[in-house]
């Protein structure tokens, strides 16, 4: 939007602060929505104090600016920060999180439209990069088999967090819902995957909508974009 060009999806500001997942964090618990207790580490020292202060197991160790799972580890005692800190500092700072066990789930939203969630269950300890892009075994739920009552309150959170951190367009939030039936939010994905096994338009199939008509759908939220910054367009012979 700095070129006053048309596009679909997030400015600038809002993908980087999902990207940021600790900020993206502290809004979301500013707001009382539920996500995970957490905290950043930049040193191993910082991280062991994190972990301490946590005081509970599984923890998340990952970091704070990749996706796809990328030096994600599940850690089970304080014998195992060290490497699992390790592996994810390779990406930058790391964030230190509960694990919650649980099923995940994703939500996609396009426009002011939340499309049927995916469920999202796999062979592995949790839904890690092989799960995601190698393994033949993992297996997608959609629409997601869980009652009217879940159903609303998923799609109550995801609007909520989406917004709140000025998202636009189109975007995926990912959730995990613990034993108890509560919904956890994961991070934010301002640029999800749109390949035909990708997540978003399996949901978009679940509520109807072809590949191409998913991407016109989003291609239509750039309209009022274009409107509110004053971006002049010109149609095509």
């Amino acid at each position: 939007n700095f070129l006053k060009l048309p596009f679909v999806g997030s400015d600038a500001a809002a993908a980087a602060l999902a990207m940021d997942k600790a900020r993206a964090k502290l809004i979301w618990l500013s707001l009382d929505l539920p996500t995970a207790p957490f905290g950043l580490a930049h040193t191993l020292a910082e991280a062991m104090q994190i972990v301490e202060e946590l005081n509970i197991y599984p923890i998340s160790i990952k970091p704070n600016f990749e996706g796809s799972s990328l030096g994600v580890s599940k850690v089970m005692s304080i014998d195992e920060v060290p490497a699992a800190f390790a592996l994810a500092n390779c990406y930058g700072p790391v964030i230190i999180e509960k694990w919650i066990e649980g099923s995940d789930f994703f939500v996609t939203l396009v426009g002011d439209e939340v499309f049927p969630p995916v469920k999202v269950s796999t062979q592995s300890e949790f839904y890690n990069y092989e799960a995601k892009y190698q393994s033949n075994e993992t297996v997608y739920e959609c629409p997601a088999l869980i009652d009217h009552h879940a159903l609303d309150k998923l799609t109550q959170i995801a609007k909520a967090a989406f917004f709140a951190l000025g998202c636009h367009g189109w975007g995926r939030v990912d959730f995990v819902k613990d034993d108890a039936g509560q919904f956890w939010i994961l991070e934010m994905n301002t640029i999800p995957g749109m390949t035909s096994h990708s997540l978003v338009p399996l949901s978009a199939k679940a509520a109807g909508l072809s590949f191409d008509e998913l991407i016109l759908k989003i291609l239509l939220t750039a309209h009022s974009t274009i409107e509110q910054q004053g971006i002049k367009t010109y149609a095509i012979p």
